[in-house]
């Protein structure tokens, strides 16, 4: 969780859905609330993609983050325990604060 004092506050959301229509293991978003007018909202979600958060830099006005992707490939199908054998690219990205 990244807090900026009277402006917001960052967390990751994760959740795990699973159904024949979607078989998606890992969905994690990026949310944040407003502490003025208290609405959240979904800034980032992306597919097999978790996210840890890094911290804020308020000079530059950006949050930095770590996106993980996961690949699924046949010898290692999207199933219930699938991200132990899962491909991981993880990437160093940001997002302009507002």
């Amino acid at each position: 969780m990244v807090i900026l004092p009277k402006r917001s506050i960052w967390e990751i959301q994760k959740s795990f859905p699973r159904s024949p229509s979607r078989p998606r293991i890992d969905l994690g978003a990026i949310m944040s609330l407003d502490l003025t007018t208290m609405k959240s909202a979904t800034v980032l979600e992306e597919t097999d993609t978790t996210y840890q958060l890094v911290g804020a830099d308020e000079v530059k006005n950006i949050l930095n983050f770590k996106a993980t992707k996961n690949k699924f490939t046949k010898a290692c199908p999207r199933a219930e325990d699938a991200l132990i054998c899962s491909q991981k690219t993880v990437t160093d990205r940001t997002l302009p604060l507002p």
